[in-house]
């Protein structure tokens, strides 16, 4: 969709003189600025994946894939913390923590780079700004 604007020629009058039409805005009064304001992104390596374009919604097999293994973990979750009565809440935060992981690997394969460039702002910050307190917490958690 481009956005218009006043015709140089004519001043957004439509006519350049009495009588004659402005032959570059056809009596409008306003030309195309010729910026295109919707844009086509390369499709990635794999056909199968869609295209990484921010906001595109999961495809459909793995929007599945996060509704099963999202409930079967809430399913665990909820089990494993059963007579504790915030079960219920544990178990919506493993389906929450599920579909984020889905959804970021997605992201690293549509959009390696983008993601690449992310993770290393988050570590420049964590290490200059924080020590890399956060990456010793993660691995101590890991370990």
């Amino acid at each position: 969709m481009a956005r218009t604007k006043i015709c140089p020629s004519c001043s957004g009058k439509g006519r350049v003189s009495e009588g004659v039409t402005c032959a570059y805005c056809g009596a409008t009064g306003l030309v195309d600025d010729g910026l295109d304001q919707t844009r086509v992104l390369p499709r990635p390596l794999s056909g199968r994946l869609r295209s990484g374009r921010p906001g595109t919604p999961l495809p459909r097999s793995l929007r599945l894939a996060v509704l099963v293994l999202g409930a079967a973990a809430a399913l665990v979750t909820y089990g494993k913390f059963q007579p504790d009565e915030s079960a219920k809440a544990y178990a919506v935060l493993a389906f929450f923590a599920v579909a984020l992981v889905i959804w970021f690997l997605h992201a690293i394969v549509t959009q390696p780079l983008k993601i690449a460039v992310l993770l290393a702002v988050l570590y420049a910050l964590d290490h200059y700004g924080n020590g890399g307190a956060a990456l010793h917490n993660l691995t101590g958690l890991l370990n």
